[in-house]
């Protein structure tokens, strides 16, 4: 079973106590943000003696490859291309992206889908060349902000598109983020509909939707698991039920915790591990 944590974590640098927390945790591998890719020396090495490895790299927040602007369309996917070359040079598998960013009316929806299915088609087949996978991550939009990519019969068009476009069948999934898919109210959905085309899983946790008055939203908490309010135990069975084969990446952050201790939350999420059967049985 892949178990991995993400960098989302950690500030700026990765230590080699931080590799010896997270190996306690019991996860042998890194998701990499974008701005994460370049690990000190000794981390490495630590990262070698730890059997520990990237298993993949989140893109740049800040692409979008929906972008109704094309110079900045082709730059988020130029440098979504400079993802992979990364990713493959450290032996790698996946790279999670979002399908696109906010829209103001259905026009412009409409417009960024197109962008976004034409966009992906081109880093896919890219993809295909250095034998790297692509995972669309789901998304949720908030009460003042639309966010392509809220659904899942907009993801399950855009991926179909792609897949029809490209021929690439096996290169494109989708990443379901648990606390994107609960503040959507339709999480199990997402499990039940995609199945086999899930390659990864984003695993945090949050509160359900209690702000709505924001540009911004604070909803969407990255807590360790069991600090929110989703049922695990029912997420870990619909799991076992379509026999998930993919990776389990913890996006944890230190924004909405009160304490602020990434050694503390790497402990957390240790004992979640532990005390969830599923994790044994695999």
């Amino acid at each position: 079973m892949e178990k991995a944590i993400s960098t989302l974590l950690f500030e700026r640098l990765l230590r080699v106590s931080d590799i010896l927390d997270i190996k306690k945790a019991g996860i042998k591998s890194l998701e990499l943000i974008y701005n994460f890719t370049e690990i000190p020396s000794r981390t490495m090495n630590c990262m070698k003696n730890s059997n520990m490895r990237v298993y993949s790299i989140h893109a740049d927040f800040n692409s979008d490859i929906s972008d109704i602007k094309e110079n900045r369309r082709i730059e988020s996917i130029e440098g979504i291309k400079k993802t992979i070359d990364i990713i493959k040079k450290i032996n790698g598998e996946l790279v999670i992206l979002h399908p696109g960013d906010s829209f103001n009316n259905s026009y412009e929806r409409e417009v960024r889908v197109n962008n976004s299915i034409n966009s992906l088609t081109e880093i896919v087949e890219y993809a295909l060349l250095n034998n790297i996978r692509i995972a669309v991550e789901n998304d949720f939009s908030d009460f003042e902000l639309n966010r392509l990519g809220d659904s899942i019969e907009e993801i399950d068009y855009i991926i179909n598109k792609v897949k029809s476009l490209s021929g690439c069948n096996g290169t494109i999934g989708i990443c379901v983020d648990t606390g994107h898919a609960f503040l959507t109210n339709n999480l199990y959905d997402y499990l039940d509909f995609f199945k086999s085309n899930i390659f990864e899983i984003h695993i945090h946790d949050n509160l359900g939707v209690k702000n709505k008055n924001r540009i911004v939203s604070s909803d969407d908490l990255h807590l360790v698991p069991g600090m929110g309010k989703i049922d695990w135990k029912t997420f870990f069975n619909k799991l076992e039920e379509n026999n998930y084969k993919g990776a389990h990446v913890f996006e944890i952050s230190t924004c909405y915790l009160e304490v602020k201790c990434t050694k503390y939350v790497l402990e957390e999420i240790g004992k979640f591990i532990k005390r969830n059967d599923y994790f044994s049985q695999k």
